[in-house]
């Protein structure tokens, strides 16, 4: 279980993640890296995503967005797909709805794939029950965003972190940012507007 403090008002993350056992037969394989369905909390646990596959492997399922009531919970938005991988959550005071940002990391199935391990296969990004704009893997190392790591210190081209979803200065507008080292190890961050999945600073 992994937590992670957000800024209030200011970073809106996925900050728990559960995964759910599944039913006795729901699943065929184990131990090669197939889907689960997940619960990811974010807003201080006030909403959460829950992805729900259909099956092992593909995107087949469902993910809902939901508000955290007392008696029960409210499903704000829903997307007729399993989405894969961490879930960040965020709120557009422009568009005046939530976005759900995908960072779905390249499947392990073999032990001989440590070399993938924190590679991102696609960082998607949607909202109000579509998909807005999907990078692919080579796409992503065009920005320099290749491998995601807990931190910069080692200076590594194409490493990246995930700093959340953040308020742009001087406006309403919410973006992903991610700091990744360029070719000389120097760390330089890259938005992308939750609303369009666009580019907003970077290279």
């Amino acid at each position: 279980m992994t937590r992670i403090i957000a800024t209030p008002g200011v970073l809106a993350l996925a900050a728990r993640t559960t995964v759910a056992a599944p039913a006795a037969g729901a699943y065929s394989l184990a131990g090669h890296g197939e889907n689960q369905a997940t619960v990811q909390s974010a807003f201080d646990g006030l909403m959460y995503v829950r992805a729900t596959p259909a099956d092992d492997y593909g995107d087949a399922g469902r993910t809902e967005v939901f508000r955290v009531g007392r008696d029960r919970d409210e499903k704000v938005d829903a997307y007729a797909t399993h989405l894969r991988g961490e879930l960040l959550l965020g709120w557009s005071p422009l568009a005046g709805k939530y976005g759900v940002v995908q960072i779905e990391p390249v499947r392990i199935t073999d032990a001989n794939q440590w070399l993938d391990v924190g590679r991102v296969a696609q960082l998607a990004f949607y909202m109000d029950g579509k998909l807005l704009k999907a990078y692919t893997r080579e796409q992503l190392a065009t920005l320099g965003v290749e491998r995601r790591v807990i931190h910069l210190d080692n200076h590594l081209p194409g490493d990246f972190v995930v700093r959340g979803v953040v308020q742009l200065a001087n406006s309403n507008r919410y973006a992903l940012r991610v700091e990744h080292n360029d070719e000389g190890g120097k760390p330089v961050v890259v938005d992308f507007d939750i609303t369009t999945g666009a580019v907003v600073a970077g290279p």
